[in-house]
């Protein structure tokens, strides 16, 4: 389970930074960083290509190595550590709010390939949905891909979730702003996600 946790620990890199106030006194338990130094590189160098800008300054990213492409709202930066690799937009602060909001796109490998892709699922979504309340949940597929979609929401922030198995690795893709900016960067956040597509 390694991965899975790895998996875990890139994607909460894109929780919100700054400090967010709080909306309840009940303690929640601050997002587990990844055991090892995560390595940061621009999103143009080798296995993605140069993001292209549309008019409204949305950027399109391709990843190479994992077959897909994405829109972001900002430059995007690469994470690796491992066999898991994270490309990662920051959007939304302001000079009278610095909190950032953010969406990824993380891939990893499965931690098992001969595990049922239903239980994969269900064990990724139970991990985000521990201390936090759940908005919205349902199954979806991309293709003949299964998948995921969550969107929760906890004293600090609100995220949108969708995680999908496909060809023996997890994708999952994550935006997550402060919980008082959520019905702000909802729209946002929508786009990323539903732009999600799979390459040859």
């Amino acid at each position: 389970m390694k991965l899975l946790r790895l998996s875990l620990a890139l994607v909460a890199l894109v929780a919100c930074k700054g400090k967010a106030p709080e909306a309840s006194k009940d303690p929640v338990p601050a997002d587990k960083p990844a055991d090892k130094p995560i390595v940061e590189k621009p999103a143009e160098k080798p296995g993605a290509d140069k993001p292209v800008a549309a008019a409204d300054g949305w950027i399109t990213y391709t990843s190479k190595e994992g077959k897909y492409t994405i829109e972001f709202p900002t430059q995007p930066k690469e994470q690796a550590q491992g066999g898991a690799s994270m490309a990662m937009s920051e959007f939304g602060a302001t000079a009278a709010d610095d909190r950032t909001a953010g969406c990824g796109m993380a891939v990893a490998p499965v931690p098992a390939k001969d595990a049922d892709p239903a239980t994969m699922l269900e064990a990724m979504a139970k991990g985000y949905k521990t201390d936090a309340k759940i908005l919205e949940e349902k199954d979806i597929k991309l293709g003949a891909w299964p998948g995921k979609h969550l969107v929760i929401e906890n004293s600090r922030h609100r995220k949108w979730i969708r995680i999908y198995v496909i060809d023996n690795k997890l994708y999952i893709n994550n935006c997550g702003a402060p919980f008082d900016r959520g019905d702000k960067e909802a729209p946002t956040a929508k786009r990323v996600l539903e732009s999600f597509k799979l390459t040859s």
